[in-house]
């Protein structure tokens, strides 16, 4: 062979392999496209400006909470994609499955298609017509969902955003109002939505060092956020507005642990109460709420709470505030517990939603000599501060809420 055709041969195998080269790379590019298809938001298209617009802060992948992000929360998880966006008071993550808007449900018909025009005056590109809400679709509805019940509480508590520090240490108007600007909490609060109950058991044991697959509620301590997370495949949560209503009622008590910042629990029946209140605003038929249904029963109107609350007090056999202070856990708690709870709240809310802000926010004060008070100073200071601050005419608060009862509560 002459050196003339090794040559020639030696730049036929090199240009072979560049071409074979360029295209195993081009068919990488091409299918890591397709793999990342999932990223692509239909609605805001990726664009900053028009997701900036929408209230978002940030789209796509970031920190998450004590060292593991949203790329790690997708490997951890494995066979779903994950979809991440940060508003401003939330950070979200979701993968729920497509789901169809059911023409025999007007009540939950109307209520999708009410969100769906306000979401439009925010992100115009959703069509007029939505037979199926999508993956995109439910993020953009949870986000719009969880800003209003934020001011939702904060209109409660009585207080805005600039009420609260930008970070530890400081005392806003001299008083502590927490270690951040989250209504106290440094970080912001997290949600994660998946299809799937075995996402929620491979986050937990990455992330959580635990065991199980029912609705997560979780302090993070080093980022400072408190978490919700839940499944589509979760007893009851196939039904969008039922997970609207489990949303509505676990963040609400996240919110009200974290405010002030979160050094400890609130005591059970008033963050109790006003988490039911808020749910039964969304649907009444739909709020669910514990690990175990509490609305398997053949009972049909076991929704109906004042009529209930309304015999409980006709027949002398309501819960009394004074028992609800030895209360320790809402979820070992019964079904007429709950109803009892709402119930005292929805007076409060309606009579006298000043007193409410004021215990709210008294009962985050500091606790002289610990950091975690006992359930006895708890129990303590709640006594001492509905003395204080529930003051009637007349009577006390048992009595007072029994007659508001009879009063506005139908028999039948």
């Amino acid at each position: 062979m002459t050196r003339h055709s090794l040559i020639v041969r030696l730049s036929l195998s090199c240009l072979a392999l560049v071409l074979c080269t360029s295209f195993v790379s081009a068919q990488k590019s091409k299918d890591d496209d397709k793999d990342n298809k999932y990223k692509e938001d239909p609605y805001t298209e990726n664009v900053e400006d028009v997701w900036r617009a929408a209230g978002y802060e940030v789209m796509g992948d970031f920190a998450w909470a004590d060292g593991h992000g949203s790329i790690n929360i997708e490997d951890a998880v494995g066979e779903e994609h994950l979809i991440f966006i940060e508003t401003k008071h939330f950070k979200i993550g979701c993968c729920l499955p497509n789901y169809k808007i059911s023409r025999e449900d007007k009540i939950e018909k109307k209520k999708i298609e009410d969100e769906l025009n306000e979401l439009r005056e925010i992100i115009p590109n959703i069509p007029r017509r939505v037979k199926v809400l999508d993956k995109w679709l439910r993020l953009h509805l949870f986000a719009m969902r969880a800003e209003k019940l934020y001011a939702n509480i904060q209109s409660i508590l009585q207080i805005s955003d600039d009420d609260f520090p930008t970070g530890p240490g400081q005392l806003k108007d001299g008083k502590y109002m927490g270690e951040g600007p989250y209504l106290g909490m440094k970080s912001k609060f997290t949600l994660l939505f998946f299809d799937k109950e075995s996402s929620i058991g491979r986050y937990r044991t990455a992330f959580m060092g635990q065991t199980g697959i029912v609705p997560i509620r979780h302090l993070f301590p080093n980022d400072d956020t408190l978490l919700y997370a839940c499944a589509a495949q979760n007893d009851g949560l196939a039904s969008d507005t039922t997970m609207h209503c489990a949303m509505v009622y676990a963040v609400t008590q996240n919110l009200l642990n974290g405010f002030r910042h979160y050094s400890h629990a609130m005591p059970v029946w008033l963050p109790l109460g006003l988490a039911h209140s808020l749910a039964r605003d969304i649907d009444q038929k739909r709020n669910y709420f514990t690990d175990k249904r509490l609305y398997d029963s053949e009972d049909k109107n076991i929704w109906k709470w004042d009529t209930k609350t309304r015999k409980r007090v006709d027949y002398d056999i309501a819960v009394t505030y004074d028992e609800m202070t030895t209360w320790r856990n809402s979820s070992a708690l019964a079904y007429n517990d709950h109803v009892m709870a709402w119930a005292k709240v929805d007076y409060l809310l309606n009579e006298h939603p000043d007193w409410v802000a004021q215990w709210l926010y008294r009962m985050q004060d500091s606790y002289a000599g610990t950091l975690a008070p006992s359930p006895e100073q708890q129990a303590t200071r709640d006594k001492e501060l509905v003395a204080e601050i529930f003051v009637f005419d007349q009577g006390d608060f048992e009595s007072n809420w029994q007659k508001w009862v009879k009063k506005n509560y139908k028999k039948k």
